[in-house]
């Protein structure tokens, strides 16, 4: 009796676990994808973060109470922190009715890479990330328990807002 529940136990983290990679995971793509497309522009510096292939800077027009966008700006920032966790930095304006929460979107992240692309559907160069019409997002999350791994992979190209 005492091994059948240890075997059950082990069974239950492991998919425990796979069910929180699964989450975060998705969790992650689709809120980097609701922010890009509500995005003005990707900005090339904000607040000592810089557009690159692994952080984005997003500006967006700031929100009243009403949900109506006003002429000031927000700043999300998507970037990985020094243990490889996936962070959203909220910066949003004195005006803005947008929260200013910071917060761990993905504690599973393999690889996070961004890539920007012109209105012709060019790859930018780095140190042009500012000009892009769209964004392309590819997250890869994976953790191990007792020897099994689950993955979850996603590339997403999204366009920005009046892009």
């Amino acid at each position: 009796l005492g091994q059948t529940f240890v075997k059950q136990s082990e069974v239950y983290s492991t998919e425990v676990i796979a069910t929180d990679v699964l989450t975060s995971h998705s969790r992650s793509v689709e809120k980097m994808t609701k922010d890009v497309r509500e995005a003005a522009e990707v900005e090339a510096n904000y607040n000592g973060f810089s557009s690159s292939s692994t952080t984005v800077v997003l500006k967006l027009y700031s929100i009243n109470a009403g949900g109506e966008p006003l002429q000031v700006f927000d700043r999300i920032v998507y970037r990985l922190d020094a243990q490889g966790k996936l962070l959203r930095d909220s910066y949003p304006s004195v005006e803005s009715s947008r929260p200013s929460v910071d917060f761990t979107l993905n504690e599973f992240v393999e690889t996070l890479m961004f890539e920007y692309y012109d209105d012709d559907g060019g790859i930018l160069s780095a140190g042009s990330e500012q000009n892009a019409d769209s964004v392309l997002l590819s997250l890869t999350s994976k953790a191990s328990v007792r020897g099994k791994t689950k993955t979850a992979s996603d590339s997403i190209k999204v366009k920005l807002r009046n892009k």
